[in-house]
């Protein structure tokens, strides 16, 4: 599925290796290369965790969650996850864990790859980071065999809704109704892992600013706060409406209650 053209960067910018009709192969390769040249030029490096990278791993993930929501992957989990899944470590050139990701494949038709979680050192949150690992991930669940990816957001995270739907070219079709922590109410996000859908749907944050303060909307769609779920989900189940792209904190105005979610038809 594909977000309106009009919001969305050239592909050719977001990548300067895409090309009209490059193989998914060949992007996620030049995908990964790129994106670790990106960590070397800001003196970092990222590879696949070890057992040994567990306390290190949760002693970043409990800085910046609760104790609940932290413990909601116990280290027995990551030991899992390290072994049979894919877990990223970010680190400095000291090997200071600097971030990490959470992907685990499933025996599947679909064959997909599920980020359980992308944690980003405090001091590091304006550099890109979340970004460029969820990118990597990506790039690295495709070459370990995976072809669709999938997440849980939670709508109160305004960082993590804006690096899926404005970067990654992810979008929400639907919010989970089991009334359990840490599912409950999350947006779900469910794609092909191919060049098109991330290349192709990364947003241009300059354009949707400008439709969204211009005050006038294409027919159909809608501009709804992040925590309006009783909207969101009429507008996605009944309407048939996505979830394309976060709106920047640079376009909220005092009278805003939070972010703001921008729901359009989806294209084929």
């Amino acid at each position: 599925m594909f977000k309106p053209q009009s919001l969305c960067r050239a592909p050719e910018r977001v990548f300067s290796f895409y090309r009209k009709g490059i193989s998914d192969a060949d992007f996620f390769g030049q995908l990964k290369f790129d994106q670790l040249e990106r960590l070397t030029s800001m003196q970092m490096r990222c590879r696949l965790a070890t057992i040994e990278d567990i306390p290190r791993i949760e002693q970043l993930v409990f800085s910046r969650y609760s104790p609940e929501v932290a413990g909601e992957i116990s280290p027995f989990d990551t030991y899992r996850y390290v072994r049979f899944g894919q877990v990223l470590v970010v680190e400095n050139l000291a090997g200071d864990t600097l971030a990490c990701a959470y992907e685990v494949g499933y025996d599947h038709p679909e064959r997909p790859s599920y980020l359980m979680r992308l944690v980003v050192r405090e001091d590091m949150e304006s550099r890109g980071l979340a970004t460029i690992l969820n990118r990597l991930a990506s790039a690295m669940a495709f070459e370990r065999g995976a072809r669709s990816r999938h997440a849980l957001l939670d709508p109160a995270n305004q960082k993590s809704l804006y690096v899926h739907l404005n970067k990654v070219g992810s979008y929400f079709r639907d919010v989970v109704d089991v009334p359990c922590p840490g599912i409950e109410n999350h947006f779900v996000s469910a794609r092909p892992l191919s060049a098109r859908t991330l290349a192709e749907n990364s947003i241009d944050d300059q354009a949707l600013l400008a439709l969204c303060t211009s005050g006038h909307l294409p027919a159909g769609w809608r501009l709804v706060d992040a925590q309006d779920l009783g909207t969101l989900r009429q507008l996605l189940r009944v309407h048939g409406l996505g979830v394309v792209a976060a709106l920047p904190r640079s376009g909220s105005t005092p009278s805003d209650s939070g972010q703001r979610l921008l729901l359009t038809p989806l294209q084929a």
